[in-house]
């Protein structure tokens, strides 16, 4: 038997560059278990994305129901008329989550001004104009998340406000 040239001399051959490639190609294919230790360092991630997504979900979904709920109470004093009672039961039967009417509804004599709602004593605003009669519903719901997340990315309580003036 003829002994065998060097692969590597002065200049690359053919038989070097099959040789690289066939040594690269043995490299790449050889994969045992580095797809389990890749899926192991991402999995964490993405269930941690998949569980955001699911509370952030349910949190928007909760929101909009709190919404609804203080303006159910709003409603019933439009059709109604003011009946704390009626307005309260409004509040807590307008969806299935666990709604308080809290702080409780009231009918204030307000006046607008600087787009806000100022609460007056009289039934004078300061500017001289009549002031109006408001009614406040509040609706509010504790919020339980899947994960402990901190109180930045999701506030313990629900809360929803509606504002009707009557007068």
């Amino acid at each position: 038997m003829a002994p065998r040239k060097p692969i590597m001399t002065g200049r690359v051959t053919r038989e070097a560059m099959s040789h690289a490639f066939r040594t690269l190609g043995r490299i790449g294919s050889e994969r045992d278990g580095a797809v389990a230790v890749e899926f192991a360092f991402v999995l964490p991630i993405l269930l941690l994305m998949i569980a955001g997504l699911i509370d952030g979900s349910r949190f928007i979904v909760q929101q909009m129901q709190v919404e609804s709920a203080a303006q159910a109470g709003a409603a019933q004093v439009m059709s109604k008329g003011w009946n704390e009672a009626a307005v309260i039961q409004a509040i807590t039967s307008a969806t299935s989550l666990p709604v308080g009417a809290e702080p409780a509804p009231r009918l204030m004599s307000a006046c607008l001004s600087a787009g806000s709602l100022v609460e007056v004593a009289g039934s004078t605003c300061p500017s001289g104009d009549a002031a109006g009669k408001y009614v406040l519903t509040s609706a509010r719901v504790a919020f339980d998340p899947l994960m402990p997340w901190p109180d930045l990315v999701f506030p313990p309580v629900i809360e929803g406000t509606a504002r009707v003036r009557t007068q």
